[in-house]
């Protein structure tokens, strides 16, 4: 389909003299970050970071089409992107996690549909939260087939088995994953479900696509009907295992190797070609660490898998890569470091680079008057990067022991381009990263990452980013489905007694030259 054919003056943006080329080999924060990065170059990409242009809110005491409290975003997908008349619109597709409660709510999986409108704002007087118009319209189930009855996922920790928490298994598509008993659906019967803690998903143009879990370090591939038809699970240095050689996909208890607690599958993206898939973990397993040293998780696991052609239906491992991770002050006041800022979303942009979101734990949400240290959107290329699949894969193989990486392994290269706490940016917008947290404080989890192009202009390297939050269902009445099928209120959600955590947006303005032209998305002008 044609580009518009609406020539449009660029807007005055930034200024900006130069940018980084070549990134610092380990990036340390031990106070907040204060940079106004203007973008980064690596590799054959170039992205330059012209500005927060704009956001909007839904209320977090909404609920969603089954009684439930709508929560926000851990994944975000964009669709339906038109221009017309000086505005432009869309569908946020909005993959809430696994509710309420760390494990504790019967959440089955799902997709929202919010409809949005957008016109950014490029002056520099303060202006009201209004650049996004957000609706929601509607919110689809994620099922899967298990022998003869069609099942929705849910949000518990696996089932006690033993006296070991977390340590009910089963089979499902060939995988081993982690079941809980609860109801499937409202007031149903006792079922084996599958636990699923859904975080970040992609959507291809016939409605199918892949969603990523938390609990297993499993890619579910759903239909256009949202009905989960695989899974693809990571090698087992990447799977939880306690004790020893034993999966347990509890999120309760660490596990001895494998991904760490609430940890998994964070960030997960398609190539714009459509032939890879990208997979990081949000930080590094447990022993590729260094026991407590939380500084040390810091080298993320990335996998590359072909999905061209038949291999949509069954990826095919083809790469695994190290993205090292910011390691950061968690008392945010200088006096060490002792954590890691973990990813939470990317965006390919090529075969090998990416956008990733590594942030730290404060902000609205997290109830506590620690500052906000750092939440940044980064320029990750992995072309000179070690390829160590195969090498590293074995049940509680360490690549990185006692959180050294191994020597002769190069990690990939990284930069920032957008730093959210950058203060005029946030004051333009009435936001600020004051603690403690009012309603227009920074969020604390910072999750989902959407990329557009700019269809007002014919410029091909015009792109706007939408960064969305999870709001961990935060609201004043939470209401969840619990193991019975009955929706229950559980309470006061806030942990910032008062405040509700509204699902939010946030919208950059960037500029990509990722030497590609198909990068740019075909569209077709809006009726």
């Amino acid at each position: 389909m044609p580009f518009p054919s609406r020539p449009v003056a660029k807007p005055q943006l930034r200024a900006h003299s130069k940018y980084p080329s070549i990134p610092s080999p380990s990036a340390t924060y031990l106070v907040p970050n204060t940079s106004d990065p203007v973008g980064a170059s690596l590799g054959g990409v170039r992205v330059v970071n012209e500005g927060l242009v704009g956001i909007g809110r839904l209320s977090g005491e909404n609920v969603d089409k089954f009684g439930e409290t709508q929560g926000a975003a851990s994944g975000l997908y964009i669709t339906d992107w038109a221009y017309a008349s000086g505005q432009f619109s869309g569908k946020f597709n909005v993959l809430p996690d696994r509710g309420y409660g760390d494990g504790s709510s019967n959440y089955a999986a799902r997709l929202h549909e919010v409809n949005f409108t957008f016109t950014p704002y490029y002056g520099t007087s303060v202006v009201p939260q209004t650049q996004v118009q957000a609706t929601y319209v509607d919110s689809t189930k994620f099922t899967y087939q298990d022998g003869a009855t069609v099942k929705f996922t849910t949000g518990l920790n696996p089932d006690t088995v033993g006296g070991v928490v977390g340590a009910r298994t089963g089979s499902l598509f060939g995988q081993t994953v982690g079941l809980a008993t609860a109801a499937n659906g409202p007031d149903g019967a006792q079922e084996s479900l599958l636990s699923f803690d859904a975080e970040s998903v992609h959507l291809f143009p016939d409605g199918s696509g892949y969603v990523s879990d938390e609990y297993g370090t499993y890619i579910a591939r759903f239909d256009a009907t949202k009905k989960i038809t695989g899974l693809t699970q990571l090698p087992g240095a990447a799977q939880p295992n306690r004790p020893a050689n034993t999966p347990n996909f509890d999120s309760f208890t660490a596990p001895t190797t494998g991904r760490r607690n609430n940890q998994g599958l964070e960030g997960m993206s398609v190539t714009p070609d459509g032939a890879r898939l990208f997979a990081l973990l949000q930080s590094a397993t447990v022993q590729d660490t260094n026991g407590g040293q939380q500084q040390t998780r810091n080298h993320a696991r990335l996998f590359v898998y072909d999905i061209a052609g038949a291999n949509r239906e069954n990826p095919v491992a083809v790469g695994e890569y190290i993205v090292r991770l910011p390691q950061i002050d968690l008392n945010s006041d200088g006096s060490g470091l002792d954590g890691t800022a973990a990813q939470s979303e990317i965006i390919a942009l090529g075969p090998d680079s990416f956008l990733m979101l590594p942030r730290d734990g404060n902000g609205l949400g997290k109830g506590t008057t620690v500052p906000i240290l750092f939440k940044s959107v980064q320029l990750v290329d992995f072309a000179s990067a070690s390829n160590i699949l195969g090498q590293f894969d074995n049940v509680g193989q360490a690549v990185s022991p006692a959180g050294v990486l191994t020597p002769g392994v190069n990690a990939a290269a990284t930069a920032e381009v957008i730093n959210m706490l950058q203060q005029d940016d946030l004051a333009k917008f009435g936001m600020n990263t004051t603690i403690p947290a009012n309603s227009n404080t920074l969020n604390e989890k910072i999750e989902g990452m959407a990329l557009v192009p700019d269809l007002s202009t014919e410029q091909p390297n015009d792109f706007f980013l939408f960064v969305a939050n999870d709001n961990d269902f935060q609201s004043s009445d939470v209401k969840m489905l619990n193991a019975a099928g009955q929706v229950v209120s559980r309470g006061d959600g806030r942990l910032n007694a008062g405040i509700t955590n509204d699902a939010m947006y946030y919208v950059w303005r960037l500029t990509i030259d990722a030497g590609a032209k198909f990068f740019r998305m075909d569209v077709a002008d809006a009726p």
